[in-house]
């Protein structure tokens, strides 16, 4: 693939991918669409960077897919440790 324009589709995706994660926060239940969401993009942008052969934006878009995981088990992890401090 040539041209600028799978570069800027993968990053408009990956944005959004990013940006599905603050469902999680805004609204009851958001984890879910967060999950969901960043699942998708984080396919389609990996789809993308191997159309692309770009092996950062495929590790990326791995990380994308592992974001709603990875925040729950911060968010439990934090919650645990201020329990115990109470």
């Amino acid at each position: 693939m040539n041209g600028k324009l799978p570069y800027i589709t993968y990053w408009v995706v990956f944005s959004v991918g990013l940006l599905s994660l603050s469902f999680s926060f805004l609204i009851e239940y958001g984890i879910i669409y967060s999950g969901f969401l960043a699942l998708l993009c984080g396919l389609f942008g990996a789809v993308l960077a191997l159309g692309l052969r770009e092996r950062t934006l495929v590790v990326l878009s791995t990380v994308l897919v592992f974001s709603p995981f990875l925040m729950l088990y911060f968010i439990d992890t934090i919650q645990g440790y201020l329990s115990n401090l109470l």
